[in-house]
């Protein structure tokens, strides 16, 4: 028995170089494998930079997609203002308004723009002429020449423009009203300054103008030019007109 041991030690002992030399060999193969392992770490490490780099450029884009889709667009409804329109009286038209003091009232009926046009135009014709006389010869021209209309003027206090000047210079129909107020057109187209003597009463009526620090009267349906005898007193006065 012992000498099989001693056998088996001593084949033992012959094979010990042989396996040396294979286990060079195993430790050669067993260092390549960690240059593998190099080039798998880095081509990991190239694939891992690559897919980090992209899952950022894909972030902002979302972001900022997001940021641009999200933001609401509000619009202020626009209530429109219905226009307003002034009433326009009786006596106003697309030309103009009628100055007051030459309407005459409610039974004479409403005196239109052109209407009144025409009225000034055919007072201008009358009275023109004495455009930067003395003032009482002024006076008296424009008495004169609406005197000499009167008999050619029918007397009414219901017929249409009784009380202004279109229905004295025009339609020749008229009341004291209507001569007081044609009278003041022509007045005014000289530049004179003038007051209605009764306006709207049921009495004479008539243009009173300042002369020289006192008042004349001129009124020729009641046949008088001249300075008045008391402030508001027709020297005419009680006469029926």
């Amino acid at each position: 028995m012992k000498k099989v041991l001693i056998l088996a030690l001593a084949f033992l002992l012959l094979l010990a170089p042989v396996s040396c030399g294979r286990g060079e060999t195993t430790a050669m193969a067993t260092t390549t494998e960690p240059t593998t392992t190099e080039q798998t770490t880095i081509t990991t490490t190239t694939i891992s930079t690559t897919t980090t780099s992209t899952t950022s450029t894909t972030t902002t884009t979302m972001t900022t997609s997001t940021t641009t889709t999200t933001k609401p667009t509000t619009t202020k409804p626009t209530t429109a203002k219905p226009a307003t329109t002034k009433p326009v009286s009786s006596t106003a038209r697309s030309g103009g308004t009628v100055p007051k003091q030459f309407v005459g009232g409610t039974k004479s009926g409403p005196l239109s723009w052109e209407e009144y046009q025409q009225a000034r135009r055919a007072a201008e014709l009358l009275v023109g002429e004495f455009r930067g006389q003395p003032r009482t010869v002024q006076l008296e021209g424009v008495y004169r020449k609406l005197r000499a209309m009167v008999d050619s003027i029918t007397y009414s206090m219901e017929a249409p423009h009784y009380a202004d000047p279109y229905g004295y210079l025009v339609l020749k129909v008229a009341s004291c009203a209507g001569s007081a107020r044609t009278t003041g057109l022509c007045l005014e187209i000289l530049d004179i300054p003038w007051e209605h003597v009764n306006p709207g009463a049921y009495t004479h009526q008539w243009a009173r103008v300042p002369v020289d620090g006192g008042y004349w009267i001129c009124d020729p349906y009641g046949m008088y030019v001249g300075p008045e005898p008391a402030p508001y007193k027709h020297p005419l006065e009680g006469i029926a007109f």
